[in-house]
């Protein structure tokens, strides 16, 4: 915890004396020593203080798009992290925007970044070959970007007002194309596919079949986290897409599936991991062939003289 700075006194000869507040080696004036006002000035400043929330620096007018890159991505690596710790997907398309950002407006000031300059770079975007849905969830990124600056007061509130007129592309009403949709895999794709799969991939994709998990959620299983205590198990994975919401999030596994599990729990440790990519590699090394017609010697033998 922070030493809390105090609220000290200048001795002025003639006069009224002074309040101060020393922070990390700056000195900060508060008004007539013991006055109510400048009490109020100390409680604000330490409170200010206290959540990071004081940074004296370049005036608001004079921030450029690199600078407010530089703070938003120091918060963005410490924000979208996942309960276990790891970034986020989020986290990899924010960087890709920064730097499309940067190359384009870096030297730019925040404050003459306006809705010219957003639809210049959403069309920057359209000539990448980005689709519709990327554009506009890109476009609505920026826009948290510079409404980020005003809350952390780096920029002035004006700039968010320009940028919020641009509205989302339509679908059929401009040159961005448009996804085809995700659809279900077809039962007989699976089939045909898990027979050439490893014993490993072939159980996940089976488990994903039968549960409807996700393979992220799938390949964190371990024996620990399974309630095997009733007919139906139940395994609630410490992380999720929707753990930020505060959803709780429950895989249901029925017999089929605990009979798949059983056959990785063999010589398991209970918080060892039942998916791994060590026991998928032993699988295809032991299940490969040898390359050799039979009688055939290794290359890296000697034929002997006959």
């Amino acid at each position: 915890m922070k030493k809390v700075p105090k609220y000290c006194r200048s001795r002025v000869t003639t006069g009224q004396d002074r309040a101060y507040c020393l922070l990390d080696g700056k000195r900060y004036w508060l008004g007539i020593f013991d006055a109510e006002a400048s009490q109020a000035a100390y409680r604000r400043l330490i409170s200010e203080w206290s959540a990071g929330q004081l940074r004296p620096g370049v005036p608001p007018d004079e921030i450029t798009i690199v600078e407010l890159l530089e703070r938003y991505w120091s918060f963005a690596q410490s924000y979208y992290v996942g309960d276990d710790g790891l970034p986020t997907s989020t986290l990899g398309k924010i960087k890709i925007i920064l730097r499309m950002m940067r190359e384009l407006y870096g030297t730019l000031t925040c404050v003459s970044f306006g809705p010219r300059e957003l639809k210049t770079l959403r069309a920057e975007m359209i000539c990448a070959g980005w689709g519709r849905a990327n554009v506009n969830s890109s476009i609505g990124t920026v826009k948290r970007i510079f409404k980020w600056g005003v809350a952390e007061s780096i920029l002035p509130p004006g700039v968010l007002l320009g940028l919020s007129a641009v509205g989302g592309l339509r679908r059929g009403r401009s040159q961005a194309k448009e996804g085809k949709g995700r659809k279900p895999v077809s039962d007989a794709d699976v089939n045909a596919v898990t027979p050439l799969l490893s014993r490993t991939l072939a159980g996940l994709v089976q488990l994903q079949l039968l549960t409807g998990s996700r393979g992220g959620e799938l390949l964190t299983l371990r024996m620990c986290d399974l309630d095997m205590s009733g007919r139906v198990w139940l395994y609630r994975p410490g992380s999720h897409k929707t753990a930020h919401h505060g959803h709780e999030r429950v895989i249901f596994v029925g017999p089929k599936g605990q009979e798949i599990l059983r056959g990785f729990m063999a010589g398991k440790a209970t918080d060892g991991y039942l998916f791994t990519p060590a026991d998928a590699r032993c699988e295809r090394a032991a299940e490969a062939p040898t390359h050799r017609r039979p009688g055939q010697q290794p290359t890296h033998e000697k034929r002997s003289e006959p």
